[in-house]
């Protein structure tokens, strides 16, 4: 995902928010400058810590929503969505670039795949 602010044309990439997400929780928020989600999900883990299924499921849910948030977040401020252009190759025609949502639910089909083989062999 690109982003370019309008006043200045400086354009950020934001690659694969779902993996910093995973990584680092609420602190990618914070480093992003994305207060509200960062506060909501570590108060929300700190006061739910006295069990592991709350702070976990709430961290995988942030996962999966971490894309959508920074978008959301970039939009706010009034910045610009910057498309990905495509590839025009004479020989193979057009061809779009493998996005961090394609590399991530490839990746956890193979998760999926590789539990299932783990428990059942």
């Amino acid at each position: 995902m690109k982003f370019k602010n309008p006043q200045n044309d400086y354009v950020e990439e934001s690659w694969c928010p779902w993996i910093y997400a995973l990584f680092f929780g609420p602190l990618y928020f914070l480093f992003k400058g994305i207060y509200r989600h960062f506060f909501l999900s570590l108060i929300v883990i700190l006061v739910t810590s006295w069990t592991i299924v709350v702070p976990v499921l709430t961290w995988v849910v942030y996962m999966f929503a971490a894309p959508s948030i920074v978008a959301e977040s970039y939009l706010r401020k009034g910045w610009v969505e910057v498309k990905p252009a495509q590839n025009t190759d004479p020989f193979l025609g057009n061809i779009l670039k493998i996005n961090g949502e394609t590399i991530f639910f490839v990746a956890s089909g193979g998760l999926v795949l590789w539990i299932l083989a783990t428990v059942f062999a």
